[in-house]
């Protein structure tokens, strides 16, 4: 989190969030995560643009919608993220929804197991792709990995190969 403002500011909100947990839909979710990951540090750089593109683009999750879709959700989602309140804000209600859509609900909805492990990994890879990692990406995987409910090694040993992926 940034010195603009503190973490008590967000707790009037813990209640509300918890209670909207899990609402949105699983492919906005992830997009919003991935998203966020790439405004982490509050600039975007067209490295990290060029990553989004192509995860959009190859990713099972979002196949399930139309091109014109995806692109329509990622319009959507983009005014939330260029503020860092909102940004972080959003990011939490899609964790959530990431861990309800990893619960699924039989019969009518699998499980989707290691979803979160998934989108996790997929922030880090646009983190890292610019081959600079600030202190506030760090605070936003170490975010992720809190609202995603992740255990903490198995997220270093993403962050390790994902840092090593990327080094040349």
């Amino acid at each position: 989190m940034s010195d603009s403002y503190k973490a008590s500011d967000y707790n009037f909100l813990d209640a509300a969030l918890n209670r909207h947990g899990g609402s949105m839909a699983k492919e906005t979710a992830f997009l919003t995560v991935l998203m966020g990951a790439m405004h982490a540090d509050n600039r975007v750089r067209k490295e990290e643009t060029d990553e989004l593109d192509a995860l959009i683009g190859r990713v099972r999750m979002l196949h399930s919608l139309p091109e014109a879709e995806r692109t329509q959700r990622r319009e959507e989602i983009m005014p939330y993220m260029t503020d860092e309140k909102l940004r972080l804000d959003r990011v939490r209600l899609a964790c959530s929804s990431i861990l309800t859509a990893q619960k699924g609900s039989p019969p009518t909805q699998p499980a989707l197991e290691g979803l979160a492990l998934s989108v996790f990994a997929h922030a880090c890879d646009i983190i890292y792709t610019d081959l600079e990692v600030t202190e506030l990406e760090r605070q936003f995987l170490r975010e992720l990995v809190q609202h995603l409910s992740l255990d903490h090694k198995v997220a270093a040993n993403i962050v390790n190969v994902i840092g090593d992926k990327n080094a040349f």
